[in-house]
């Protein structure tokens, strides 16, 4: 059984994320079953438009991707939403890729009960999870000391506050430097992946 990994895909609007988790999906997951949560005003992203957007109570199987605003999923609004969509997973989903885009909204300051038990339970369950932000300043830290790889884009935010707390992010604040200079240098997809574990 290989080991299942937790990934985190960092870019500010424009600078290619959806793109490049559509490539990662289409090349190394083109068998395996992929589930995609988005916010509802971006459902109808192109990147992911292979995709087919099903209402949640009528998955059964196969690829999907779900907004949250989904009226089938239990909750008022979209965060209670997420949480309800992991529980789901948690529950049933197998063998597979999960994909939370604009993580930002549902994962901030601190990380879910779900995702923390989605991350310990990853490899019986047989599931990679990427996790797609707009900025480091939205990710939580706590995320880091379990996440494998960080794939960073450009991003204008200043996250060396968060540096103090982990070591991990001295890493990143380097990475985010040498990404500045390649995009001014008129590289603006230019990113690069961080192992952390």
């Amino acid at each position: 059984m290989r080991e299942r990994q937790v990934n985190i895909i960092v870019a500010a609007p424009g600078y290619g994320k959806s793109s490049l988790m559509a490539e990662i999906i289409k090349r190394f997951y083109k068998r395996e079953n992929v589930l995609l949560f988005k916010k509802f005003m971006n459902i109808n992203d192109p990147a992911f438009s292979f995709i087919p957007e099903k209402p949640f109570a009528s998955y059964i199987s196969g690829s999907a991707k779900f907004a949250d605003n989904d009226a089938t999923m239990l909750g008022k609004k979209p965060k209670e939403k997420y949480r309800f969509f992991l529980q789901a997973v948690l529950k049933s989903y197998r063998n597979g890729l999960l994909i939370v885009d604009d993580a930002g909204s549902y994962e901030r300051y601190t990380t879910s009960d779900e995702l923390n038990e989605l991350v310990m339970m990853r490899r019986h369950m047989g599931v990679d999870v990427f996790y797609l932000f707009h900025s480091m300043s939205f990710l939580p830290i706590e995320m880091l000391p379990y996440t494998n790889n960080v794939i960073i884009g450009h991003t204008t935010d200043n996250f060396a506050y968060k540096a103090a707390k982990l070591p991990e992010m001295e890493k990143l604040i380097e990475a985010k430097e040498r990404i500045a200079q390649k995009v001014a240098s008129g590289n603006k997809y230019y990113k690069e992946v961080i192992k952390l574990s």
